[in-house]
């Protein structure tokens, strides 16, 4: 099967997404009810669709690795490096070992890969959103591994292996996001049916596909309202399966927009640029994410006269304008390029 084609109204569902995994972090209840039903499920799916069958399991999994865990890797070590920096400035020279500790809490996260803290056996601290890339790489090759299966085992295994990271999410928390790779397959394996059976679903008649497209933007209505928990981070899937089947209703809602966005050249190059480096925006998130002070930037300049409305509004323009800008200057450094595959 032959590889698919960059599309790019795929690559506007992923900006769209990215700036919603970015939303999504900042602990709003109103904005996680609009992204959270979507914003990371849509990145397996997408994910899914474009797997790789010309490549033997070996040549994927080494492509997977160096795509995704490599990445990883040079997010963590910086976290620790900045970490370990802001440590000894806070501590000083004459409690170093304090401030290295600052480091060293950040080694133990990237070695342990939990998007975020767990309690339940000993403290784990979250790597943050990174986790993401680990949970994408279990899913990838545990749905590339089972396309030598029957298509009858491959789909029962899928669910049984869902079932095994979302039941045991409370017994033990796994390291390398296993869990929620687990879950992930789950996802992956949909996208990839939909790409392998993308010929015969274009023949579905014009007045089905608007039936069902109506049914999936209730449903992504009715989920908003409704919503509560959906955290792949956590195996926390709300109602369950009821909750699973909006969450993919949600997701074919925001591609059907983003095929509409295609026809709107300034919204689609902006957001399939966004999109198309979401890899490397991904890793500077997770960095700003854990170690820029915006909610005390925030309260200083509303101590200083600026409206306590603006607080937020200022907070999503800063982190927007700096993870986009600091991905356009870091992608201009052919090193960093050749490190994300660009």
């Amino acid at each position: 099967m032959a590889e698919k084609k960059r599309l790019q109204y795929l690559d506007i569902a992923r900006g769209i997404g990215m700036i919603c995994i970015i939303l999504g972090h900042l602990g709003n209840d109103t904005i996680n009810r609009i992204v959270y039903p979507f914003h990371v499920p849509l990145f397996f799916l997408i994910a899914g669709y474009f797997i790789n069958e010309k490549k033997n399991f070996t040549e994927f999994l080494k492509s997977r690795a160096r795509t995704l865990l490599v990445p990883y890797a040079a997010t963590s070590l910086v976290m620790i490096i900045i970490a370990a920096i802001e440590g000894l400035i806070m501590y000083g020279a004459e409690y170093g070992a304090a401030g290295a500790l600052q480091g060293v809490n950040w080694i133990n996260a990237a070695l342990y890969g939990s998007g975020s803290g767990h309690y339940m056996q000993f403290d784990i601290k979250g790597i943050g959103a990174i986790w993401f890339l680990l949970a994408l790489f279990w899913g990838s090759i545990i749905v590339r591994a089972s396309l030598y299966m029957n298509k009858w085992v491959r789909a029962a295994l899928m669910i049984a292996l869902f079932a095994v990271g979302w039941l045991t999410k409370d017994l033990f928390w796994f390291p390398f996001s296993l869990q929620p790779g687990l879950c992930a397959a789950t996802f992956v394996y949909i996208g990839w049916i939909v790409g392998r059976y993308k010929e015969r679903l274009m023949k579905v008649p014009l007045a089905v596909k608007i039936a069902f497209l109506v049914i999936c933007a209730a449903a992504y209505v009715v989920f908003m309202k409704r919503f509560w928990a959906f955290w792949f981070v956590s195996c926390e899937f709300g109602d369950g399966v009821q909750d699973i089947l909006l969450c993919l209703c949600s997701c074919l809602v925001v591609i059907f927009i983003s095929w509409l966005l295609e026809k709107v050249p300034l919204v689609r190059n902006g957001l399939s640029v966004i999109g198309r480096y979401s890899l490397i925006i991904l890793c500077i998130h997770n960095i700003e994410l854990n170690q820029f002070p915006w909610t005390q930037i925030a309260n200083i300049l509303v101590e200083k006269g600026m409206p306590s409305a603006l607080s937020l509004p200022f907070i999503i323009a800063g982190k927007l304008i700096l993870d986009l800008v600091a991905a356009c200057l870091l992608l201009k450094i052919r090193p960093v390029r050749k490190l994300f595959r660009y």
